[in-house]
C-alpha cells in the first residue's frame, strides 16, 4: 500500500466473481501489498493475549474495555459481536488497539433481555449483517460530525435485531442476536461451502439479486482470510432474508469510482490511527487509517444505483476542512488525496 491513499483506485482491481443462489461475491485485489503488522482477535484470544471486558463491575451499554497484552496491535473490525459478560455486544467502528494498553471501544447492545454476568470477559461471536453495519456506520458517522464522538441509536439497533429474529423465526429469551446464526446453521453452512474465500484477495464486493449490498476491502490478503469465515456469514445473513431489498444494479468499479470521489471528514478515532467517513448518495462508509495506510474500508449500497453517476462532491464546510489543506483545494479534491 502507498504512503497515502491517492491511487487506491488506480491501485485497485476486479476478479473473476463466485456465485451460488442469491449471492456474488466480486474479489477485490490491490496491486501494492501493504506492510503494517497486526494481530485481529482471532490472532490473540486463544492464548489470551486480548481480554474485552466490561469496563467495570457495574458495566455500561455502549462501551467495553480491551485489555491488549501483546506486543503487537491488535485490529478490531467494525460489526465484530462479542458474546458473554453482562450482555452481548456489537463494535461500532474499526479500531486498532496499540501495543500493551487498555482502550475503551464504543459498541451496542444485541441481546436486549439480559444485564447479568455469564462469563468474565466475552467471546468473539461473528459479524453483523450488513444493513446493521451501515445503519452502526451511519449513526456513528452523524455523532462524530455533532459531537465527535460516537454514538449509535441504540433502539434501532434492538428493533433490527427483533425484526431479523423474527423473520428468522429465531426464538431467544434474551432477544439475542447470535440466536439467528443458531437458526439458519444448516443454511448459512450450504452457502459457506460453495463461497470459499477467494485466492490473494483484499477484499470483496457483495451482490444480493444482482443489487450492490456492501464491499470490505483491507490492506492485505491474509486480514480478508482471516476474517472470512465469519464475514461471509455476515453476508448470507442478509440473503436469507425473506424480503428482497429493492436497489438500482450497478457496476462495482463505477460504484468504487463515484463513491470515492466523494467528499469525507476524517476524525480521531479510539486506539490508533484516523477514521475517515464518507457519505454520498449511493452509500454510508469508513475507512480506518493507521500510519497513513489503510486498514480496512466498508462501504454499504443504499440502492441509489446508477441514478448517481453524475453527481458533484458537495464543498465542505469551513469546519470540517483538514487543517493546512487551502480552501480552494479542498473543494475540488476527493477525500482520499488528504494524504497527499
Amino acid at each position: 500500500m502507498v504512503a497515502n491513499l491517492a491511487n487506491l483506485l488506480s491501485d485497485l482491481s476486479t476478479d473473476e466473481p463466485i456465485a451460488w443462489r442469491r449471492v456474488r461475491i466480486i474479489p477485490l485485489r490491490l496491486r501494492t501489498m501493504a506492510d503494517l503488522e497486526y494481530l485481529t482477535l482471532d490472532d490473540s484470544m486463544p492464548e489470551s493475549l486480548i481480554v474485552v471486558e466490561e469496563t467495570s463491575a457495574s458495566g455500561s451499554v455502549p462501551e467495553l474495555q480491551v485489555r491488549n497484552r501483546a506486543r503487537s496491535r491488535v485490529f478490531i473490525p467494525e460489526g465484530s459481536t462479542l458474546t458473554g459478560a453482562k450482555q452481548n455486544r456489537v463494535v461500532n467502528l474499526s479500531v486498532m488497539v496499540a501495543p500493551e494498553s487498555v482502550t475503551v471501544i464504543p459498541v451496542s447492545c444485541v441481546e436486549r433481555g439480559r444485564w447479568r454476568s455469564l462469563s468474565s470477559h466475552f467471546g468473539y461471536g461473528a459479524f453483523a449483517d450488513s444493513p446493521l453495519r451501515s445503519m452502526m456506520c451511519a449513526g456513528a458517522t452523524a455523532s462524530l460530525k455533532r459531537t465527535g464522538k460516537v454514538h449509535v441509536d441504540q433502539g434501532a439497533v434492538w428493533s433490527h435485531v427483533d425484526a431479523m429474529l423474527e423473520n428468522a423465526g429465531a426464538g431467544s429469551p434474551t432477544q439475542a442476536y447470535h440466536a439467528i446464526y443458531e437458526k439458519w446453521h444448516q443454511e448459512l453452512a450450504d452457502y459457506e461451502v460453495r463461497l470459499p474465500a477467494p485466492d490473494n484477495a483484499c477484499g470483496v464486493a457483495v451482490e444480493i439479486d444482482g443489487t450492490l449490498e456492501a464491499v470490505d476491502l483491507f490492506d492485505k490478503p491474509n486480514t480478508l482470510r482471516k476474517l472470512w469465515p465469519k464475514l461471509v456469514r455476515s453476508y448470507l445473513l442478509t440473503a436469507l432474508r425473506p424480503e428482497a431489498r429493492r436497489g438500482s444494479k450497478t457496476d462495482v468499479k463505477g460504484f468504487l469510482e463515484r463513491v470515492l470521489s466523494s467528499t469525507g471528514e476524517s476524525h480521531e478515532t479510539v486506539g490508533i490511527g484516523t477514521t475517515i467517513r464518507l457519505t454520498n448518495p449511493e452509500a454510508v462508509g469508513a475507512v480506518l487509517v493507521c500510519d497513513d495506510r489503510l486498514v480496512h474500508m466498508s462501504l454499504f449500497a443504499n440502492g441509489a444505483g446508477e441514478q448517481h453517476k453524475d453527481v458533484t462532491p458537495v464543498p465542505q464546510t469551513q469546519a470540517s476542512q483538514p487543517e493546512g489543506v487551502p480552501e480552494s483545494a479542498q473543494c475540488r479534491r476527493p477525500w482520499w488525496k488528504f494524504w497527499v
